[in-house]
Order: structure tokens, then sequence, then C-alpha cells
């Protein structure tokens, strides 16, 4: 099934099927959309959430060291960071590097490469911002992106419809109509999700059922208008 992510400078909306929605970072600050192998893309994720939580540590001890003491360290993995650590760990399965078993850092490589395509999304001191990893460990950056079955058809409408000055409302409706024209099943608050993360917060919030009803409810109102 499908995922849909789109992108504003005060936001980024995320639409995708339930359970499929990861946070990443001790506080939620990244959050992460697979698409492919489960496996895979659940070592990738557990990867990415350990590598964030490591970032914090470093820059604690870092600050400390320099005698910053009042510089917050709370301060999460920039988004664009986080996505090349693990486009790096993608790239670097057994075999590509004299056969070593482990990377620079010491983590187990894949015997192959990853079977998965990943979506990293979050705002940090940059802005917000969106990022998909192909399985090959290649990185884009994105305004509006659709992944997973279906996602060829969901991007041919963004790219008809998607505008950097739609209102959050907008995004919200675009991503239930593109889910609704390319999932096999009717869509409802029991199998589609969504995410949010405000330019102004910094934090994901992910919808509520009365909130997907609404999105959904404001769709079909639309239609029989």
């Amino acid at each position: 099934m499908p995922k849909v992510f789109e992108i504003d400078k005060r936001y980024v909306v995320f639409s995708f099927v339930v359970r499929t929605f990861f946070f990443l970072g001790e506080k939620g600050d990244v959050g992460a959309v697979y698409s492919g192998l489960q496996a895979d893309g659940r070592t990738l994720v557990d990867f990415a959430r350990v590598q964030a939580q490591v970032y914090k540590i470093f820059l604690f001890y870092l600050l400390m060291l320099i005698g910053n003491y009042w510089f917050t360290y709370d301060e999460p993995m920039p988004v664009k960071s986080l996505t090349r650590t693990v486009a790096d760990y993608m790239m670097s399965f057994a075999g590509t590097d004299d056969d070593d078993d482990d990377d620079d850092n010491g983590h187990k490589k894949m015997s192959r490469p990853f079977g998965v395509a990943i979506l990293l999304a979050g705002v940090d001191e940059n802005g917000p911002s969106l990022y998909v990893i192909d399985p090959s460990g290649t990185i884009v950056k994105y305004l509006a992106v659709a992944v997973g079955a279906g996602g060829e058809s969901a991007m041919t409408v963004l790219r008809e419809r998607y505008a950097k000055s739609m209102s959050l409302r907008e995004a919200e409706d675009l991503a239930a109509e593109i889910l609704k024209q390319v999932m096999e099943a009717k869509i409802g608050t029991d199998n589609i999700e969504f995410a949010l993360v405000s330019a102004e917060s910094k934090k994901w919030t992910v919808y509520d059922s009365k909130q997907i009803q609404s999105v959904i409810g404001r769709m079909t109102t639309s239609e029989e208008s």
C-alpha cells in the first residue's frame, strides 16, 4: 500500500497504512516509514533510532569537554545527518569493503543489499525536510513523495496537484484522496493513519480516529456536492 508525504515550510504531513510509522530519537524528533522487506525495514529503523540516541550522548560529552554548560545538549540529530548515516549503512553490506563483515563503527553488515526504501522526515534548525533512501543507498530530497505499492500512480497525482502554497487542510485532503484512489479497500479509520510535524513544535503528532474521520468526511462531502 502507498505512503504519501507532503512538505511545506510550516509542516510535514504523512498519510499511510496503519502500523507502518516509526518515531526515531528520544522524543520522536524524526519520523520514518519504509516500503519493502519488513525485516530489512525494521533493521534500518532500529539502526536509525540508535544513531539518533548516540548523537545526543556524543553532543553532551562534547559540550562538557569544551565547558559550554549553557548550551542545550538536548538538540536532536539533524534530519539530513541521520539520513546520510542510514544511507552509508545501507551501502556497506558485506562484500563491498574488502569482505569485512563489520563496518567502521562495528555494526554487523548485511550479506546482501537491503530490500527496502526508507523515508525520513522531521523539522530541525534548517526547517522541515523530507528524504527518501532507495535500496541502493541513494538519497533524494522531496517536497512531496509517495512510496510503496501504488506509489507511481500517487506520484502522478502529486506532480499535477501538489503546491508549496497549500494549506494544511488542502494537504490532508490531497493525501486522503490519493490513498482512496490507489487502495483496494475503502479507506477508514481502521486502515489509514495521518501524522504531522509542525515547524513550530518540531514534534510529531499522530492523528486520532476523530481527526482522521474529519479528513475523510470532508472528502465525502466534497464528492457529494
